[in-house]
This record gives structure tokens, sequence and C-alpha cells, in this order.
């Protein structure tokens, strides 16, 4: 994880990025509470899904699913709170077919995400 700082001084200049800090992305979600969203826009991605999703005991990792359905409303759902979350995870998610928009993100922090 990054802690940077943009500046941009005026238009004719470029942005100007300032690395602040860095620290492991294990680091953090082993200390962040994590939560992980995607859009399932297959339902035959829920099988592979549910695979994936290591429910821990000691998790603490939150997964939210929004079920693409083309209607006008499209569900969000809690899949549970007890999943042990990381990069790792999202990696093997970015390529199943019928998931879309994988996101982990610290509960609290929108201002840190990992995201395919």
């Amino acid at each position: 994880m990054l802690n940077v700082e943009l500046d941009n001084p005026s238009p004719e200049e470029p942005p100007r990025i300032t690395v602040r800090s860095a620290r492991p992305l294990a680091d953090v979600t082993s200390a962040a509470k994590m939560l992980l969203q995607l859009d399932v826009v297959s339902a035959d991605a829920i099988a592979e899904l549910a695979l994936l999703l290591p429910r821990d005991p000691a998790g603490t990792g939150e997964v939210r699913a929004r079920l693409r359905t083309g209607g006008s409303h499209e569900p969000l759902i809690t899949l549970g709170r007890d999943f042990h979350l990381d990069s790792e995870l999202v990696e093997r998610l970015i390529p199943i077919a019928g998931l879309a928009n994988v996101a982990l993100t610290a509960r609290g922090q929108r201002n840190l995400r990992l995201v395919s």
C-alpha cells in the first residue's frame, strides 16, 4: 500500500506524485477489516466463486455481490462476514467468466482499493 501525495502545480506542468510511505499489502489486509465487492454477471460464476471464497472462523472480511440481472432492480447481497480476504484471492477471482468489477477495500477507508 502506498501513501502518496498528488500535486498539480499548474495546467502547463504535468502532475507530480510523491510517495510518502509504503507497506506490504499483506500487512494491511491482516490488520484491517476488508470488504470484497463484485458483480455477478452470470449464474455459472456463483459455483466457482463459492469454491474460491475461504471461510474462516477468525476471518473478518465481508463479501458483497451485486447480481447483474439486467432489470431495474439489481440486488446487492452480503455473502458473509467471516472470510479471509487478500490480494491473492482477488487475483484468482479476476479471470472468472461471469464476475466483473472485483474490488478489495478496507472497510471504512474508501481511498484504499485493489481493483481489477
